[in-house]
């Protein structure tokens, strides 16, 4: 499948050498984040969190998934209906140990 192919944007390429590290992976998807969505404190908790489990060994696929697939796969419904909602699913999939 060709990259224009997909519905999914590349976040970054990192060079094959690069050594994951704190800061990199801070810098790197922030943006994103705050792009689908979150503010930028908000994706700073996200990432609070979530860094430590990427920076272990192995090899990870990491995304923001779409908006719309994202309420596909985990519709949510609100009583009374909020004026705004905003999701943003970060994805994160171990591909090697």
């Amino acid at each position: 499948m060709k990259q224009s192919d997909t519905k999914y944007k590349k976040v970054f390429e990192p060079s094959p050498m690069a050594e994951a590290t704190r800061e990199r992976l801070q810098e790197e998807l922030l943006n994103p984040l705050t792009r689908a969505g979150l503010s930028k404190a908000e994706a700073e908790a996200l990432l609070t969190i979530w860094i430590p489990e990427l920076l272990k060994p192995g090899l990870r696929l990491v995304y923001v998934l779409p908006r719309a697939e994202y309420d596909r796969l985990l519709p949510i419904r609100f009583t009374p209906q909020p004026e705004e909602l905003q999701r943003v699913g970060l994805v994160v999939q171990e591909i090697a140990p």
